[in-house]
Order: structure tokens, then C-alpha cells, then sequence
């Protein structure tokens, strides 16, 4: 336990030397919670690829797209009632088994996400290889800690830009190419119960260009963070209630926050809303098809001034169950 404490503390401090995020466009965010957090990867015991796009319908001419790909997978001993994967042993490792402990061991979660946005001129690419370790405190609940190492590529077409002549901002951005190159590193911490669970990230840890002009970045070292915090709370047998809530700051300033909740009936159906305080209102759907595969729809309107120029977004998203370590129900609406 010392060197759980330890390795706690060193985690933590170096939390607080985090700075700016990627932006996460994604209203499906239950889907890729690891975007958010990394330290959610490996949460649900089972093993997912998910693929998707983003798009609007809008009266805008511009291409404005998202398309998106992650896999996920959770790690841990194959025999559950080994003592030794706990965090206390105890006198009688026999009396183990008699407690239940199938969901009690330490775990590891990975996985890589792939996301495109393509908006008119403007190209962003991103890698992000996720890793999480969690540790069991009770029975029930687990703390955990994730890091994100991303590879970032934005690229600009030039072609498509018309500016004033002898623009001094732009022509230095075309004098130091079409592409730059970032390395990012995220981190997150998540304290998660059995129906509960609160988390907290530092994006960009590291955040530094490997290629290109800094002329874009929006790097703001020490202000970036997200806080999340989630609830499941049965209705009745088969019905029950996901509300969540979801605060970011990119820069000071610059914060915004949401609020959904989704209804889930049998772990096979799911409706829901959301709101953000930007204005922007959501539909959530997403339909269990068979014990392998879900289909995920929402749908964005906006209301602040650029309403009239748009009829909304619409996101898809297909997930395919790999496997499964048990039949226990998700903390999060998924398999």
C-alpha cells in the first residue's frame, strides 16, 4: 500500500503541470470516454472497435466533417481468485473465493483512438494510444490512472484562402509550410464505484511542436483541465438513469459545460438529451442490435447566431463487441 500511496502522489503532482486540450467534438463522448479521461480506458471488461462520422447538414457549401475509429481493451490475470493481484493480502487465501472477488483484481486498460476533422481548409489528424491501471480499493470500487500519448498533424490548403494583399500574419504562415506536427501527453485520474464515478484530467502534460510553426497553437500551459462526474441509478427492474455532468476550461476564460442523462431499459436500449451552455442542444439514441453489435445516432442544434446557416449535425457510430470477461452490467451505457 506504501507504494500505491507513492505512486498516487507522484501521479497527482504530475496532474497539476498540465495544460490545453484538443478540442473533443464528439456529442457520443460515452462511446470514447478515454478522449475525455484516459484513465476510463479499461473500466467496462470488455474488448470494443468502434468506427463513426460526424456531419452537418447546413447550408454552408465547406466541407465540415469528423471521422472517427477506436479499439479498447481491458488486461488482467486470468484467474481471478489469485490473492496476490489484490491489494491486501490476507491470512487464509482460501476464504478468497468465497467473497466474490471475480471483479476485484487489478486491471490494465489500452487503446487507440484515430480522429479526423476536416473543416474547408483546415485539416486535423490525431493518434492517441491510451493506458490505464486500476487499482482496487473496496470490493466495489476502484481508483485509477491514465495517460494519453497523442500525435497531432494540422494542415492547412492555402489554395482555399483568399486574404488582403501583404497580410504579414499570413504570409508567415505560408512561409513555414502547410503542416505542423505536435506531441501531446494527457493525464487523468478517476475514483469509480460500483454506480458512481468522478474524474478529473490535465490535458497536454507535454505539449510541444515536433514540426512546422507554433504560429496556431493554442497551447495554455497550467489553465487546461476537465472534470466529470457520472451516476447510475435504477428506476426499476429494467430501467435505468445515466445523468452526467461535464466541466472543461481551455484557457481563462474559456470554459464550458454540459449536462445529459440518458435512460437505458435492459442494457439494450438507450434515449437521452444534453445540453451545453454553448447553446447547443442534443438528441442521444443508440440500439444494442445483438449481444455484438450497437448502433449509435445523435443529433446537434445549435442556437446561437450561426442557427440560420445550419440545420444541425448528425453523428453515427457502429460498436462491435470482441469480448467479454463477464457478464456483470456496465458502470457506463455500453455492453
Amino acid at each position: 500500500m506504501r507504494v500505491a500511496f507513492i505512486f498516487f502522489l507522484v501521479y497527482f503532482s504530475l496532474l497539476l503541470q498540465g495544460s490545453a486540450q484538443i478540442n473533443q467534438s464528439l456529442t457520443q463522448y460515452y462511446n470514447s470516454l478515454h478522449t475525455i479521461n484516459p484513465a476510463f480506458i479499461g473500466l467496462n471488461n470488455y474488448s470494443e472497435f468502434r468506427v463513426g462520422f460526424r456531419q452537418p447538414w447546413s447550408e454552408i457549401s465547406e466541407i465540415n466533417n469528423t471521422n472517427f475509429a477506436n479499439f479498447s481493451t481491458t488486461i488482467r490475470k486470468k484467474s481471478p481468485f489469485d490473492y496476490r493481484s489484490q491489494p491486501l493480502r490476507i491470512s487464509n487465501p482460501s476464504a478468497l473465493g468465497r467473497v466474490g472477488t471475480k471483479v476485484f483484481s487489478r486491471k490494465h486498460g489500452i487503446g487507440l483512438h484515430f480522429l479526423q476533422n476536416e473543416n474547408g481548409a483546415f485539416k486535423e489528424n490525431s493518434v492517441r494510444g491510451v493506458y490505464a491501471y486500476h487499482l482496487p480499493l473496496t470490493k466495489k470500487s476502484y481508483l485509477s490512472f491514465g495517460t494519453s500519448l497523442i500525435w497531432l498533424q494540422q494542415e492547412i490548403d492555402f489554395s482555399q484562402l483568399t486574404v488582403r494583399d501583404n497580410d504579414l500574419f499570413f504570409n508567415e504562415l505560408v512561409a513555414s509550410g502547410d503542416r505542423i506536427n505536435y506531441f501531446k501527453l494527457d493525464a487523468g485520474i478517476l475514483f469509480y464505484h460500483e454506480r458512481f464515478y468522478l474524474g478529473f484530467t490535465l490535458n497536454s502534460a507535454v505539449d510541444e511542436v515536433i514540426s512546422g510553426t507554433d504560429l496556431l497553437s493554442t497551447s495554455s500551459v497550467g489553465d487546461a483541465f476537465t472534470a466529470i462526474i457520472g451516476n447510475k441509478i435504477p428506476l426499476s427492474v429494467n430501467f435505468w438513469l445515466h445523468p452526467t455532468f461535464q466541466f472543461a476550461r481551455t484557457s481563462p476564460g474559456n470554459e464550458k459545460w454540459s449536462l445529459d442523462s440518458k435512460l437505458t431499459y435492459k442494457d439494450k436500449f438507450m434515449v437521452g438529451v444534453m445540453y451545453q451552455n454553448t447553446g447547443l442542444y442534443s438528441g442521444l439514441l443508440e440500439l444494442r442490435v445483438s449481444d455484438s453489435f450497437s448502433v449509435g445516432y445523435s443529433y446537434d442544434y445549435s442556437s446561437d447566431e450561426l442557427a440560420d446557416l445550419s440545420n444541425g449535425f448528425h453523428e453515427i457510430s457502429l460498436g462491435v463487441l470482441l469480448s467479454k470477461l463477464h457478464n456483470r452490467s456496465s458502470l457506463i451505457w455500453q455492453y
